[in-house]
Order: structure tokens, then sequence, then C-alpha cells
């Protein structure tokens, strides 16, 4: 996890892209797919972790509204509001009900989706991360879950350092370059 950790501020500060970041996400949890979506005003869910795709555009602009996991992960919010927190999907939603929904019946089969593992950046379940397998994979692990929740407080302290760092001022410049010149070995 220690190089993952390390991504996730690089990722932050701009030396690594968050596309390149959301690879080695995939690649750490052998997961075929990741979703990290932040609400824009127009109601869209973009990810920031994937080069748009039409499957991804069909869940930022529609199918996120639907999704039984992301209804799930706001209920878990209002039932216990610490974040970060993370869950499998199997054990929060059973599969007959994901199966009857309009999420899996015209987007996540379609899509391949068989496993997923979410986690909760913030405190109203609006932000969250999802890791998806499809059945051939196997599913998700406590040990996987484990991971994530381990990843989750650095990705929430990633995503506002680079929020922040998007808002410093020109003249911070001479600042973050000493910053920068500081060796950690």
């Amino acid at each position: 996890l220690g190089g993952l950790l390390g991504s996730i501020y690089d990722a932050a500060t701009n030396v690594l892209s968050w596309t390149e970041l959301g690879n080695q996400l995939c690649a750490g949890l052998a997961a075929e797919r990741i979703y990290l979506g932040i609400s824009h005003p127009d109601g869209t869910l973009p990810n920031l972790l994937r080069e748009p795709e039409p499957f991804d555009t069909a869940y930022s602009e529609y199918y996120h509204k639907v999704d039984p996991f992301r209804g799930a992960a706001r209920l878990a919010a209002r039932e216990n509001p610490s974040a970060p927190y993370a869950l499998l999907g199997e054990n929060r939603i059973p599969r007959s009900e994901v199966l009857r929904s309009e999420y899996h019946a015209d987007y996540a089969r379609r899509r391949g989706v068989r496993h997923c593992l979410g986690g909760r950046l913030d405190r109203r379940g609006e932000v969250l991360l999802g890791f998806f397998r499809e059945s051939n994979i196997g599913p998700f692990t406590a040990g996987d879950r484990h991971s994530v929740e381990l990843l989750l407080p650095h990705l929430h302290r990633g995503l506002q350092l680079s929020r922040t760092l998007a808002m410093t001022p020109p003249r911070a410049g001479a600042g973050l370059a000493a910053l920068d010149s500081l060796s950690l070995c």
C-alpha cells in the first residue's frame, strides 16, 4: 500500500495524473474498473480517475441516481456518519435486489459489473469511490475492504490538498518550491 499512498499525494500535487492514479489503484486491488465521482453543479458525477468513456458518461448523467450501491452508501452515512468508510457491495445489498434494479438491467450488466467494493470519503455519502470486478475474477474480500479503508483517509486528504493547491495564489510558488526541495530520504 505504501506505493499507492505516495501515488495519491503525487496526483494531488500534479506529479501524477488522477487517471494514472486510477490505473494504479485498479492494479493494486485487482479491479477492472474504478469510479470516483464528485458532484458538479449541473447534477452530473464525472469520474475523476478514468478518461471518459460512454458507460462513464451514462453513469455520470443518470445511473448514479438509481445505483443501489450509491443508495446503500447514503443510507450507511445516515446510520453511521463517520467517514471514511468502506463496504463490500455484496454484504450491503442482497444480490436479488441488485438484479431487479434498473441500474443492473440497463447499466451494470452491459458493463460486466458483478462485484463491487465501495468507499465513502465524506460524511454525507456523496463522494464515493467504487472498485468493480467481473464475475470471472471473483468477489472482493475483507482484506480488500481493509486496504480500501486504509487508503480512504489519504485519498480524502489528497483531494483536499489538490483543491487547496488549485486555489493557491501564484506568489506562493516560492514557498512551494522550497517545500519541494526538502528531501525526505
